[in-house]
């Protein structure tokens, strides 16, 4: 939705293997725009340890990422646009990463206020 309302561009290679894993694998673009990834992974079976590395336990959250090489008046109407309609679906469970990317409610300043 958030792609097809901008006529950006819109890859997703999700997958389900059922029993093993589910993979979210989203990317949306545009020229001249930043680049928002989501990409997480949910090992159904939970090993401890694959090749010798140990697996974190499942988070709640979904991360995604904007990364580009544009301006502040390009990258953050794009990064208020998606964070109002984070919170619009998901009232009071958007958060953010602080300078140590540690989970916090604190708003970057370039978003407003949140009512």
């Amino acid at each position: 939705m958030f792609a097809q309302e901008r006529g950006w561009s819109l890859q997703d290679e999700s997958q389900m293997r059922p029993g093993v894993v589910e993979t979210l694998a989203i990317n949306i673009c545009a020229p001249d725009q930043p680049v928002l990834v989501v990409n997480e992974i949910y090992w159904l079976f939970r090993p401890e340890v694959i090749d010798g590395v140990p697996i974190p336990p499942r988070s709640p959250a979904i991360r995604f990422v904007l990364y580009g090489d544009a301006p502040e008046s390009v990258w953050q109407p794009v990064a208020a646009d998606m964070v109002a309609m984070l919170e619009t679906r998901w009232a009071n469970r958007v958060r953010f990463r602080d300078e140590n990317s540690y989970l916090t409610d604190r708003r970057p300043a370039f978003l407003k206020p949140k009512l």
